[in-house]
């Protein structure tokens, strides 16, 4: 009798998993066909590096779509127009510190966010927005896609 339970035992378990396989495939489609390209333009002008960083990242991971899906990188081209126009509430700009490591010991750097932001504004906003960011493969392939435009050229 326990030879026969045994059987039935491993039997429903074979069962189980080869649902659970097929469950897995259709969860993990790969695409085969070509995904449009899209751009999107965003102004920068009047709003807070945060709450623009938000809107970057969900732009960028394809929240905005209905069938997304979170293992496809959807090739989505987000423009910041006029981004000289971005407000950092408070003393933000004067105070804050940004530390950046290369690993070493005592090699870590900090620079004020009002230097960064004359010297290179695309990196203190890939930097807010890669926070925002899934870390995974995906990230670094996202953040490539965000470009500034400077005034009112597109």
């Amino acid at each position: 009798m326990s030879h026969n339970g045994l059987v039935a035992v491993s039997l429903s378990l074979a069962i189980q998993l080869f649902c659970f396989i097929i469950i897995l495939k259709n969860m993990a489609t790969k695409v085969k066909e070509k995904l449009p390209k899209e751009e999107i333009m965003i102004d920068g002008q009047g709003k807070s590096l945060g709450r623009l960083s938000v809107l970057l990242a969900h732009y960028l991971q394809a929240k905005h779509k209905r069938d997304r899906k979170p293992n496809v990188d959807y090739p989505i081209y987000v423009r910041i127009k006029n981004p000289q126009g971005i407000v950092f509430t408070g003393h933000k700009l004067k105070d804050k510190m940004v530390y950046k490591g290369t690993g070493y010991v005592g090699h870590t750097k900090e620079y004020k966010l009002q230097e960064l932001w004359q010297r290179k504004p695309l990196g203190v906003i890939q930097r807010a927005v890669a926070g925002m960011l899934p870390k995974n493969k995906l990230r670094d392939r996202m953040i490539k896609r965000l470009k500034l435009y400077k005034g009112e050229k597109f």
